[in-house]
């Protein structure tokens, strides 16, 4: 059975970090090497959001000459998400829907990706 995840208290809890003490590879068979920082290996672990870091992973050949993403989340009104790249300046790189997503953190969210590392905002 899947443990329920308090929106509110993750966000308390990433909040936690800053900067990193260690870099966790992720990488999945066909896609971009993706290096995690301790928040993001917390994030990906607690919520359960293995898929998240998967897409991030999937699109960096495509996008391998940005060394600076921004990547969001907006949950939209059909109850799907859209995930979306930009160059950090409002240039729109990538943008994808998902159907359907138990993400926890229902009111948006917001990772960098910086020379192949995965980072959350408080950790850059």
């Amino acid at each position: 059975m899947k443990q329920t995840i308090n929106p509110e208290e993750l966000k308390v809890q990433l909040l936690q970090f800053n900067g990193t003490e260690h870099y966790y590879d992720h990488s999945t068979i066909g896609s971009g090497k993706l290096l995690l920082t301790d928040g993001c290996k917390y994030l990906r672990e607690v919520a359960k959001c293995y898929w998240l870091f998967d897409l991030f992973a999937s699109y960096q050949y495509k996008l391998c000459n940005e060394e600076f993403q921004t990547w969001t989340l907006v949950k939209t009104k059909s109850g799907g998400w859209e995930v979306s790249a930009t160059d950090g300046n409002d240039k729109k790189l990538v943008t994808q829907y998902i159907p359907f997503s138990d993400f926890a953190i229902e009111d948006g969210f917001t990772i960098f990706l910086a020379d192949g590392v995965a980072m959350l905002p408080s950790e850059y």
